[in-house]
């Protein structure tokens, strides 16, 4: 994910999608997000407005490899003859095969199974639906091809009527026939739908409609309403109501340790990849720990137990592409399109290296951070000296804006800076350099917006480098 800006989008900007930088892989459920998941939750009743909100972008952050398809850009073709078109045609081939599978020469268990895999992946298409474009229709049957077009013009249900189809649809498919873990099954059990891969998209849902995102709290679509004047989405909810949401994503988390947790482990490895015992063994390696847990080669899975879902195919060069600084004359391993970013505010929600949040939240203008004291954040200036992890890692060279230095090893994973080092590759030490003139600046770009295309989505007066005039 790259950083080519300071602060900060304006909230309709932002996005309940995350924006990682290279070998991060969308289609993924981790042990990591669903700790996350519930850490966050168990503090966001009690914290104060801001405070949710970024805990909620950081939580949406780790969400963007959590599941889904989320190599999207805002083209027509990607946005709604890909995305719109893919999954309404994955709903309409669950319901096909739903409605005739008995025919098919399978034992009662066989088929029983089948139907509950196919019932949870149209419950996940429409989740991917719903957190892509708000209330979609929920089909109530499957319409045959010769359908007339004004008989398709279907109204759109309320999100809690859509998040309440989904869990309820994930719930019945754990109950009917899914498998209790598909990993046993060494023939074909990757990639197959078990309970707990439903437990965890119950999850996944329950955090979008709980977050100001979905419950109402959002102004900027809270009027929305179909032609009747039904009003899509909620009334923004009083304390009691928003903390009884959040409750139900922690009650989720619960039974999901409870009845999965033990068959998935972090994962803990030293600099060069090997498992180590634990984060207090001999050369245990924070940084490479977590960016093994999230990177998308297969092949180097193993026997990775921190993945709950996962698919073999993938698009991980487009998406390492799109997440990538341009750099010319560089190699494709670290030369990319420099066409998505992170927001300011997903960066503010990474903790320090002494486990504090760095921004409590911010002044009335929305910009102007407030500084948590406790946290030793500096946001000012440059670094003087280089910054290493505990496992000798460079985070940080010297010469480093402070905001990016200091900060916990999962930062330095996620997110691409001005002067950060990338990790991987054969081309030694390499820097990147948002100046204009830099390695992967404007200058350098190839046509006029290589390099610069998220900055352009950056409130005027604030430079890619931090802070600015």
């Amino acid at each position: 994910m790259t950083v080519y800006h300071s602060r900060r989008f304006s909230q309709p900007e932002m996005e309940p999608c995350g924006i990682f930088r290279t070998y991060t892989h969308s289609y993924r459920m981790n042990l990591t997000n669903v700790r996350c998941m519930k850490q966050v939750c168990t503090v966001l009743p009690v914290q104060g407005r801001q405070d949710a909100q970024d805990a909620v972008g950081l939580l949406f952050f780790c969400l963007a490899f959590f599941s889904g398809n989320n190599s999207i850009d805002a083209t027509e073709g990607t946005m709604v003859l890909y995305r719109w078109k893919s999954w309404f045609s994955g709903i309409h081939e669950a319901a096909v095969f739903t409605e005739n599978v008995d025919q098919a020469p399978l034992t009662v268990t066989e088929r029983n199974q089948w139907k509950a895999e196919a019932r949870a992946l149209r419950a996940i298409y429409y989740f991917y639906l719903v957190r892509t474009y708000g209330p979609v229709p929920l089909l109530e049957k499957d319409f045959p091809m010769d359908t007339p077009s004004d008989e398709l013009q279907l109204p759109r249900n309320t999100v809690d009527e859509c998040f309440d189809f989904i869990v309820s649809e994930l719930k019945g498919a754990q109950n009917d026939g899914l498998l209790d873990d598909a990993s046993t099954d060494k023939v074909s059990g990757y990639g197959r739908i078990d309970k707990a891969i439903a437990q965890a998209f119950i999850i996944e849902a329950l955090t979008y409609r709980a977050s100001w995102l979905f419950n109402g709290e959002c102004n900027y679509y809270s009027d929305l309403a179909n032609t009747d004047g039904t009003k899509l989405f909620p009334n923004k909810p009083d304390e009691a109501t928003k903390r009884a949401n959040w409750q139900k994503v922690i009650n989720e988390c619960n039974t999901f340790f409870s009845n999965y947790g033990s068959r998935y482990h972090l994962m803990y490895t030293n600099k060069d990849g090997v498992s180590v015992s634990g984060p207090d063994s001999e050369g245990f390696s924070p940084t490479e720990s977590y960016r093994r847990a999230v990177r998308t080669l297969f092949s180097e899975m193993g026997n990775n137990k921190e993945m709950i879902f996962y698919r073999l195919d993938n698009a991980a060069g487009t998406m390492q592409y799109d997440r990538m600084p341009n750099r010319s004359g560089n190699t494709t391993n670290y030369r990319g399109g420099s066409l998505l970013g992170a927001t300011q505010e997903m960066v503010d929600a990474y903790f320090m290296s002494n486990g504090e949040s760095p921004i409590s939240g911010y002044s009335a203008d929305g910009v102007t951070p407030i500084i948590n004291e406790k946290s030793d954040y500096v946001e000012e200036g440059v670094s003087t000296t280089e910054y290493k992890g505990t496992d000798g890692t460079l985070y940080a060279p010297a010469g480093t804006r402070m905001m990016y230095v200091n900060r916990e090893p999962r930062f330095y994973v996620d997110i691409t800076f001005s002067n950060s080092k990338w990790f991987d590759g054969t081309e030694g030490d390499y820097i990147v350099d948002f100046t204009y003139s830099g390695s992967c600046g404007k200058e350098q770009g190839s046509t006029a917006v290589q390099g610069v295309r998220v900055r352009y989505n950056v409130r005027q007066g604030y430079l890619p480098c931090g802070r600015g005039a």
